[in-house]
């Protein structure tokens, strides 16, 4: 399985980090931990349309933050894999719908409100997958 760059942009990497899987970063209290996702830049910038990477069920919507509800995202599953894509506005007509990878499931967000200095991007990582997408 071969998943879909959802913006069609390159991997971010910028001033204030590089936006590959396990990247060194470090956290507002100073402490270094590694990047658990990959970031996507947006060529046409926030409010750009998003795609599903994969094909599988819009399961739930996501908080990014635990301490705002303004950045969001989506959790999509299949039988072999869920994925989590974070800084996009879903359309909410989709939870629970089946959609086909490459389908537009939302908007990407701006967040540099909260990154003063961050490129736009949309936030994607894996949250399990089938050892068998391994073998």
């Amino acid at each position: 399985m071969i998943l879909l760059n959802p913006t069609g942009g390159a991997i971010c990497n910028d001033s204030k980090g590089a936006g590959y899987f396990r990247a060194r970063r470090k956290h507002r209290d100073s402490s270094i931990y590694s990047h658990k996702g990959v970031d996507f830049l947006l060529p046409s910038g926030p409010g750009q349309d998003i795609v599903s990477p994969i094909s599988g069920v819009l399961y739930r919507t996501v908080q990014v933050y635990s301490d705002t509800k303004k950045y969001t995202g989506w959790e999509i599953r299949n039988d072999d894999i869920c994925i989590k894509l974070f800084y996009v506005i879903p359309n909410h007509n989709l939870i629970g719908v089946m959609v086909h990878q490459g389908e537009v499931i939302g908007t990407a967000q701006d967040i540099s409100k909260r990154y003063p200095g961050k490129r736009p991007h949309v936030h994607i990582e894996v949250v399990w997958c089938s050892p068998l997408l391994l073998m």
